[in-house]
C-alpha cells in the first residue's frame, strides 16, 4: 500500500487503521482484555448505572403483581485523545511493502496501549481518561499486612456477589504478583500455591490475573466485565507530515485514537489493599 508524504496526509486507509491500531487496543490492551468494548461516534460515552433493581415476588397465578421501579442514574465519559509521533525517513515513508506499515506502526501501537493501560488502572491528570484509580464507592477487602493466602480474593467473589456482579478477572501490580506467586502450600514447603495455566498464565478463584506495571504496590482489583465499559471512538488516524522535516528528508508519521472509560456500578468492582 503507498505511503504517501503529502503534508497532513492519511497514509492508511480507515479499514488498515482499525487492523493496525483500533483492533490490537481493542484486543491487547488491559481494559480490552477485563471491560466491556462500546464503539463510539459521539464525543462522550453516556451509559446507565443501576442504583436499585425492581423488586419481583412470588405470587399466586392469577394474583395482582405489583409494580416497582429500577432506579437508575447515567454516567458519562467524555472521549479522550492519545496520540503518538515517531519520525521516519522519507524511504522508509514511501516503501510501499507492508513490513514498512507495520515498522512504523507497530513502535506507536505498543505505547498507545501502554498509555491506555496507565490511564486504566490510575487516576491521571486530565487530558486523561479517570481510571480505576478514580473510583468512589468501590467495595473494598483488607488484605493485611501481607499476602498469606488466596482468602483476600474468595472475599472479594462473594463480595461482588453480594451487589449482584460476577468478578471474571483481577489486576494485580508487579510486586503484588512476585508476592502471590511466590506464596507456598505450607511453611517450608517449596511447593507453589498458585501455578501457571498450559499458556503461562494464572487463574486465582478460576479468574484470570493480568499484571500491570503501573498498578501500586498493594492494591488489586477484581472486575466484573460487565460493570466496566471501554469506549473506543472508531475515527482513528494514521497521518504522514513531511513539513516540519523538510531538511533532513524525513516524515513524521502521527496516530491517534480516543478512548475513555466508565464505571457504571462502583460497588460491584472489588478493591484488593495490602496493609490495609
Amino acid at each position: 500500500m503507498p505511503m504517501n508524504t503529502t503534508n497532513g496526509a492519511a497514509i492508511l486507509s480507515p479499514e488498515d487503521v482499525a487492523a493496525l491500531l483500533v483492533q490490537p487496543v481493542l484486543a491487547e490492551s488491559l481494559p480490552g482484555l477485563v471491560a466491556t468494548p462500546v464503539p463510539m461516534t459521539s464525543n462522550k460515552l453516556r451509559a446507565p448505572s443501576v442504583q436499585d433493581d425492581p423488586n419481583a415476588d412470588w405470587v399466586e397465578e392469577g394474583a395482582e403483581i405489583t409494580a416497582s421501579d429500577a432506579v437508575f442514574d447515567e454516567v458519562e465519559a467524555p472521549a479522550r485523545k492519545v496520540a503518538g509521533l515517531t519520525i521516519v525517513t522519507s524511504e522508509l515513508a514511501n516503501d510501499s511493502s507492508p513490513s514498512a506499515v507495520e515498522q512504523i506502526g507497530e513502535g506507536l501501537k505498543r505505547d498507545i496501549i501502554r498509555k491506555v493501560n496507565k490511564a486504566f488502572v490510575l487516576n491521571l491528570a486530565a487530558p486523561a481518561p479517570a481510571g480505576l484509580g478514580s473510583v468512589t464507592g468501590a467495595t473494598v477487602i483488607p488484605v493485611g499486612t501481607a499476602w498469606a493466602n488466596e482468602d483476600p480474593f474468595v472475599d472479594a467473589v462473594a463480595a461482588a456477589s453480594g451487589v449482584g456482579a460476577n468478578i471474571d478477572s483481577w489486576i494485580v501490580s508487579a510486586a503484588d504478583y512476585v508476592a502471590l506467586r511466590k506464596l507456598k502450600t505450607a511453611t517450608g514447603s517449596n511447593q507453589r500455591l498458585i501455578t501457571p495455566d498450559a499458556g503461562g498464565g494464572i487463574l486465582i478463584e478460576g479468574r484470570p490475573v493480568h499484571l500491570s506495571p503501573d498498578l501500586p504496590a498493594g492494591t488489586a482489583w477484581g472486575v466484573p466485565r460487565d460493570r466496566v465499559l471501554f469506549g473506543v471512538r472508531e475515527d482513528a488516524e494514521v497521518v504522514a507530515d513531511s513539513s516540519a522535516y523538510f531538511s533532513s528528508d524525513r516524515v513524521g508519521v502521527r496516530a491517534k485514537m480516543r478512548a475513555t472509560f466508565a464505571f457504571n456500578h462502583p460497588a460491584a468492582l472489588v478493591k484488593l489493599t495490602v496493609g490495609a
